[in-house]
């Protein structure tokens, strides 16, 4: 028997179907779910056009995640999704993708927008996509055996130096929040990066840690936040999004010790991966650490159609690039925090 399918655009935060839907399916991750739309909804004002597949009990068996991408004079661009490492399409059968990105297409020639951008892998190429491989994720099975997997020197370092000098807390509130932001700031102008504004991490406390869906854990010396990582969950997986240091306790490898004790802390909470998250496959450096730790590589494919645009399509080992970087380490901290929280909506 045959059932009729309808495709419709919704706001998951306003259609409890989407995250029902996203907690069943088993590809899901963090980045598909309800709250994290929230976030992006009430931090940049994007408008949401989840494209959805539903079936004749009203149940959504398969969709794609956009938010439309508007800052003017740039173009207009539907991406899956802003400010997410990556945010696949959720099939389970061909002919929905089929119908989603038929349906996909028509809303963006209708509405004027550009560009295309899908973060991850799809189930079938659309004609004139233009698919990059510069990403990779790095996750880790927390399974009996991982601490086998981690490096001889990471060892070191948790044994000599970490445990004898640092504490952890873990927190949801607000106070933890700016605590994480103010070592966030510190990191993000040594690497020469614009910041985001606290504006969005007050989103994210609102709509993930008011849902139980995240955490900050902050690295302590003495009572002094020395590095923080701000954690999102999802099923069976944590997720490490963002962090800071304060590199003048970098000695103390709290960055190590914070590490290590989350994936106990997931593992003891019955999770069962720990997600680095997304690196640039240029980035060697970071890619060690990641790699000293066990964590397995994972490609992340990024589709544009019809062609590459956005500034996921910046290749961060371009002369450009590395200009804008050496500028933005020689600002005042003041003067990158002020133009971050400006200019961040045009990163999408």
């Amino acid at each position: 028997m045959i059932r009729a399918m309808r495709i419709n655009f919704i706001d998951p935060a306003q259609d409890g179907k989407w995250d029902a839907f996203v907690d069943e399916h088993p590809d899901s991750n963090f980045f598909h779910s309800g709250a994290w739309a929230s976030v992006i909804k009430t931090a940049y004002g994007y408008q949401p056009a989840y494209c959805v597949v539903i079936d004749d009990h009203d149940r959504i068996t398969a969709g794609c995640s956009f938010f439309v991408v508007d800052n003017f004079p740039l173009k207009r661009r539907l991406v899956s999704l802003p400010f997410s490492d990556f945010c696949p399409p959720l099939c389970s059968l061909p002919g929905h993708w089929a119908m989603l990105v038929s349906t996909i297409i028509k809303y963006a020639r209708d509405h004027g927008i550009n560009g295309i951008e899908i973060r991850g892998q799809l189930p079938g190429v659309p004609e004139n996509c233009a698919v990059t491989n510069d990403y990779v994720d790095f996750v880790i099975p927390l399974d009996g055996g991982f601490e086998d997997r981690i490096s001889r020197r990471f060892k070191r370092y948790l044994r000599n130096v970490c445990e004898p000098n640092l504490s952890i807390t873990i927190g949801s509130s607000e106070d933890d929040m700016h605590a994480f932001y103010r070592l966030n700031l510190l990191t993000r102008h040594k690497l020469g990066v614009f910041p985001q504004s606290f504006h969005f991490f007050r989103a994210i406390h609102r709509h993930v840690m008011a849902a139980g869906l995240g955490f900050v854990a902050t690295a302590r010396y003495r009572g002094r936040a020395v590095a923080s990582g701000l954690y999102f969950m999802h099923r069976n997986t944590v997720y490490h999004k963002y962090t800071g240091t304060d590199l003048r306790f970098d000695h103390l490898r709290g960055n190590h010790f914070l590490v290590w004790m989350i994936m106990k802390y997931a593992l003891d909470r019955g999770m069962r991966f720990y997600d680095f998250g997304r690196t640039v496959n240029t980035n060697h450096g970071l890619i060690r650490f990641k790699t000293n730790w066990g964590a397995k590589a994972i490609g992340i494919p990024y589709c544009y159609i019809p062609g590459r645009q956005g500034t996921s399509s910046v290749n961060e080992e371009s002369a450009k690039y590395r200009i804008a970087t050496w500028i933005i380490r020689r600002l005042p901290m003041s003067a990158t925090t002020f133009v971050g929280g400006r200019v961040y909506r045009y990163l999408a």
